[in-house]
């Protein structure tokens, strides 16, 4: 299981009190402000840097020389991105925990079933997911709101399902999925990050995997990857 932090998250924390405050009917054109505009990112490092850091310049611009709470900074980033923050910042801040996705793929009558669960507390956001059919790959988006999502594709020239194949959300994943699927995505993911988590999730398959971990970790270029491949066959060997 991997923990995935946004640097941006980091900085945000650093430089920028976390408080609180009830809102009161005066305060409600404000936040109706913030919760009338359409979306929501799912981290303050989907806005891209460009973005936060204006945000940056205009919270400390607007609030010299004044009390301010954490609803001042996120009326800053919202003003500059056109986004609402509001569901961000609760999901994130003001409650405990983090999304938790456990990724079950299976196959049955001639379909690919991919069951995403989420375990702990429930959080509502647009997952990035990526798929690779027959000789391509396609970026997609799957809202994901409840306890479980089931999504299902057609078997036939599917290669591999991957979800948030860039560490774009702050949570963990893991991943149980046929041998082949794995053995896809460490050849053939095109991010680091699937192909280290493809090398895990062949360690526990056992000896058969060993010729094919060697042979990844030749053709494999980076380090990052060739560690968990490194991993993966130290758990097979052990």
């Amino acid at each position: 299981m991997e923990a995935l932090f946004p640097p941006i998250f980091e900085i945000a924390s650093a430089i920028l009190p976390l408080t609180y405050q009830n809102f009161s009917n005066s305060n409600e054109s404000k936040r109706k402000e913030i919760s009338d505009k359409p979306k929501f990112p799912n981290s303050l490092a989907a806005l891209g840097d460009k973005v936060f850091w204006q945000g940056v310049k205009e919270y400390l611009e607007n609030n010299k020389m004044s009390g301010v709470t954490t609803y001042d900074f996120r009326k800053a980033l919202s003003n500059v991105s056109g986004f609402s923050l509001e569901v961000l910042y609760h999901q994130f801040l003001e409650e405990p925990g983090h999304p938790e996705f456990n990724v079950e793929e299976s196959v049955s009558r001639g379909k690919v079933q991919v069951k995403i669960t989420q375990s702990g507390r429930i959080f509502n956001l647009r997952v990035p997911a990526r798929l690779y059919i027959a000789d391509k790959s396609e970026e997609q988006e799957i809202h994901i709101e409840d306890k479980l999502t089931r999504l299902e594709f057609d078997r036939k020239d599917f290669k591999g399902f991957s979800l948030d194949p860039e560490s774009k959300v702050l949570g963990t994943i893991t991943c149980q999925r046929p041998r082949e699927s794995s053995r896809f995505l460490l050849r053939n993911g095109e991010s680091v990050i699937e192909r280290a988590r493809a090398a895990r999730e062949l360690g526990n398959f056992g000896l058969s995997e060993i010729s094919f971990l060697f042979d990844s970790f030749e053709l494999e270029k980076f380090w990052y990857v060739k560690g968990k491949i490194a991993e993966a066959i130290s758990k097979i060997t052990k």
